[in-house]
């Protein structure tokens, strides 16, 4: 009978890495599986509690009935809440928001590897918790950012002058997308004519002060907040 041959372990599976490699079926199909049911479940109740009108022309809303509606743009609007606060003399400090905030969180998930390097292996509930302290505190110091910015944007009430009804120009973009905002826009910012809203971010009234252009980008996130209301 033939001698059955000695395998040899491969070193590099041997410890400080004695993790166990599962195979990929059924244990990765299975946990994948859960994970991908559990988040579709998820979008399909949000899309039924939270169901956009189907009937535009019998059943249009206000721009107010948008709010504290969750929407995609609320991450949108975590990112450019500098636009909001850092208005008039202030706006010289949008780049806070803008560009230095930004490169801090680029530069921590390149660090992640390095700061969550595991040194020794953590048995204890406490100590895995403590490790996990750190960045449970970052992800939920921005999402709490994400709901607080779009809380009160009246994201689902856009359709209420952007529809139809309203005309070609306010339900349908440009066709000229590019010249449109190279030259129309641009001309609409220097000219300032028209306000984005009647009051700033504190309610105070802004009429006879020097606010914002028509259409720059101060007036492009306050009209998600305050759209301009033409009846």
């Amino acid at each position: 009978m033939e001698k059955r041959k000695e395998i040899t372990p491969d070193p590099r599976y041997a410890p400080p890495y004695p993790q166990k490699f599962h195979s990929f079926w059924p244990t990765h199909v299975v946990k994948a599986s859960i994970v991908v049911a559990v988040v579709i479940s998820l979008i399909t109740l949000l899309a039924y509690f939270y169901r956009l009108p189907t009937d535009l022309a019998n059943n249009i809303t206000l721009p107010d009935q948008g709010m504290y509606i969750p929407g995609p743009e609320w991450y949108y609007l975590f990112l450019l809440q500098p636009f909001w606060y850092f208005t008039g003399d202030l706006a010289k400090w949008q780049f806070i928001g803008t560009a230095i905030i930004p490169l801090i969180v680029i530069v921590f998930v390149i660090l992640i590897p390095f700061v969550f390097k595991k040194k020794k292996q953590a048995n204890s509930v406490i100590q895995k918790l403590v490790r996990l302290l750190l960045p449970l505190s970052a992800f939920s110091i921005i999402i709490l950012g994400i709901t607080f910015s779009g809380y009160h944007a009246k994201l689902h009430g856009c359709i209420a002058c952007h529809n139809p009804q309203t005309g070609v120009r306010q339900n349908l973009p440009p066709m000229n997308v590019a010249e449109f905002y190279k030259v129309e826009r641009q001309r609409q910012i220097q000219v300032g004519k028209y306000r984005a809203s009647k009051t700033d971010a504190e309610g105070a009234s802004v009429i006879g002060k020097s606010v914002e252009t028509y259409k720059d980008a101060n007036w492009q996130m306050r009209h998600i907040y305050e759209p301009t209301f033409t009846w």
